[in-house]
């Protein structure tokens, strides 16, 4: 056996967690712009009301629930991430049931790229786009069974409308870079028993009222801020 087969894979380095912000050159001016998911957090969420309302009842602290769910789902993300790229997930920040609970989720992933032809193109890439004036950061870009594909990475419940919005925002910031995209999809791997494993692809007919939606979005953003109604978070 060669030394390059019983040699450990090369740890992924520390993540750094900081908000990223975005930027557009407007007449030899540099431009500030709001991110995708800021953009998108103007949005109502009527399935969180109610969640968040029968987590009372039942007497559990929301945030307390959402901080830990939040901690394993950063690191099944890091786990899926490394593995992509043929590393060592770095772990020293998470605790042992984060841990445990994320190997759970990357061996659903598995599971489920069994048989699949795969070529990773590029991972967490970040691009603005001057059309939509909002930067993003693309989770996955891949050849996916011969097909050039965006994904986003969810560890959430399910796939909620929303996400969806979020995920044709990048897919048209890519394309506004000139980057080729045959399919979009959602990767939701689930972190716990009561969430589900999910993988779907959505037709370019919905993805492109999505993206309408998000131009919406976009322009509520600008004229809630003129309001002073919400303040510069991207």
């Amino acid at each position: 056996m060669s030394e390059r087969m019983t040699a450990k894979p090369e740890k992924m380095l520390k993540k750094d967690r900081t908000h990223q912000r975005y930027y557009i050159e407007e007449n030899g001016k540099k431009i500030r712009v709001p991110g995708v998911t800021t953009i998108c957090g103007i949005n109502a969420k009527p399935a969180l009301i109610g969640w968040a309302n029968k987590m009372g009842l039942d007497g559990i602290d929301t945030r307390s629930y959402v901080d830990s769910r939040a901690n394993m789902g950063t690191c099944a993300h890091d786990m899926v991430e490394a593995f992509l790229l043929g590393k060592e997930p770095y772990l020293d920040e998470f605790s042992k049931v984060e841990i445990e609970s994320a190997e759970s989720s990357l061996l659903s992933f598995h599971e489920s790229m069994k048989g699949v032809e795969y070529k990773l193109i590029g991972l967490e890439i970040q691009l603005v786009s001057k059309h939509l004036r909002c930067g993003g950061t693309i989770d996955i870009y891949w050849e996916y069974n011969g097909k050039k594909r965006l994904t986003d990475l969810k560890t959430s419940k399910t796939i909620y409308p929303d996400q969806w919005t979020q995920v044709a925002a990048y897919w048209g910031i890519m394309l506004d870079n000139g980057l080729e995209v045959d399919e979009v999809s959602i990767l939701n791997i689930p972190r716990a028993e009561d969430e589900e494993f999910l993988h779907p692809v959505m037709a370019k007919e919905k993805l492109q009222l999505h993206l309408e939606r998000f131009r919406h979005s976009r322009a509520i953003y600008d004229l809630n801020k003129s309001l002073g109604i919400n303040q510069w978070r991207s």
